[in-house]
């Protein structure tokens, strides 16, 4: 099936394009979260446009979640995602020990995403377009998004990149190697 890596600074329009590309069959929308985790402007995102009968489960372990849904699933919030992996791991003062635990991870995500038997949506960031970050915790957290980033979108269907209201199809452009 059909893999779709959104980046975009918007969370309105990202979830927007999501619902286009999912259609009108009601999708599982996965919202990981950790306790914990710093709390980094990024990360807040408003839920009020998921439709209503689209079930929500806020769950850390994004993998095991696609395969129980059955159903066409929406991933919201990779920078979340990669923030709760690093707070579950006690990882954010050690960027080697990071960068392992982000790359693990996105491998194990990636390798399920791949082979996903039905429309799946993964909404994130590209934060190298907001600057350096404010904090240590916001440096490390826009590299590791970077690398998981790069790793989902090596093997999404398609990785669309939404700017100034216009949806950039970078699905064909070659991969850094």
């Amino acid at each position: 099936m059909t893999t779709t890596l959104v980046l975009g600074g918007d969370s309105r329009s990202t979830l927007q394009h999501a619902r286009t590309l999912l259609g009108a069959q009601p999708a599982l929308v996965v919202q990981p979260r950790a306790e914990g985790t710093p709390d980094l402007r990024f990360l807040r995102r408003p839920t009020g446009d998921v439709p209503k009968e689209w079930p929500v489960a806020q769950e850390l372990d994004v993998t095991r979640t696609i395969l129980r849904a059955r159903q066409p699933v929406l991933v919201d919030n990779i920078p979340g995602w990669v923030a709760a992996q690093l707070t579950t791991a006690g990882a954010w003062g050690d960027r080697d020990r990071a960068a392992q635990i982000v790359d693990n991870a996105a491998h194990e995500f990636a390798a399920l995403w791949n082979a996903a038997p039905y429309p799946a949506v993964a909404l994130t960031d590209d934060l190298d377009v907001q600057g350096p970050g404010e904090s240590p915790e916001a440096r490390l957290l826009q590299e590791m998004v970077g690398r998981a980033n790069g790793i989902l979108a090596a093997v999404s269907t398609n990785v669309h990149w939404l700017v100034v209201g216009r949806v950039v199809d970078l699905s064909n452009a070659p991969l850094v190697r």
